[in-house]
């Protein structure tokens, strides 16, 4: 039980130190020059995400692009400035596991989650990565014996369980957050315009 509560502190210090790391960095996190924005995925020629099966053959999931989309969005609008208020989401799917079937046992898993947006105002797409895992998964990592500790290069969210809907709505809300965030206010738009005007 102690191993556990440790894997969770540490996974939490990650998602903090990452967040931090983003937010202290002066760039945004997302957007077309987001640095997570991926060659793998729908936008290469021939890429189907596979999961192996117990015979070892490699077998397609299912990916975002091919279900309903499981979480209620606000509708899309755009400002006079020709700006949007949010992205539009194109596909989102796991590097292993199916999106319908999830893991073997809902509490205890690790993956590459992939989710990738079009910006409606220049038609550019951008794929964000995170990493998905359950307290139980990291877990299973380390006891794997490959792994002395674990270190993560992208954004890691930790959840209790698999549930597709909940994992979207955690990523939509902040992604609308952040681009909304992108849009130059009103006052620093004035600002510069008077900028440079007088000089």
């Amino acid at each position: 039980m102690e191993a556990v509560k440790i894997v969770i502190f540490v996974a939490f210090f990650v998602l903090f130190l990452v967040i931090a790391r983003n937010l202290f960095s002066g760039k945004s996190s997302y957007g077309p020059a987001d640095t997570s924005a991926s060659s793998i995925g729908p936008t290469e020629p021939g890429f189907v995400p596979s999961v192996s099966t117990e015979e070892g053959q490699s077998q397609p999931v299912l990916v975002g692009a091919e279900l309903p989309f499981p979480v209620s969005l606000p509708p899309r609008q755009a400002y006079p400035d020709g700006k949007y208020n949010r992205p539009i989401v194109r596909n989102y799917y796991f590097r292993k596991l199916d999106l319908v079937r999830g893991p073997d046992d809902p509490r205890c898993f690790c993956d590459d989650f992939f989710i990738q947006f079009e910006e409606p105002e220049t038609e550019s797409v951008w794929t964000n990565e995170y990493i998905v895992a359950t307290p139980a998964g990291l877990q299973q990592l380390l006891d794997s014996g490959r792994h002395d500790s674990l270190h993560f290069d992208g954004m890691l969210i930790v959840v209790p369980k698999w549930n597709v809907p909940d994992l979207l709505k955690i990523i939509m809300d902040e992604v609308i957050e952040g681009y909304a965030a992108s849009r130059p206010s009103k006052e620093g738009s004035d600002k510069k315009e008077a900028e440079r005007y007088w000089s």
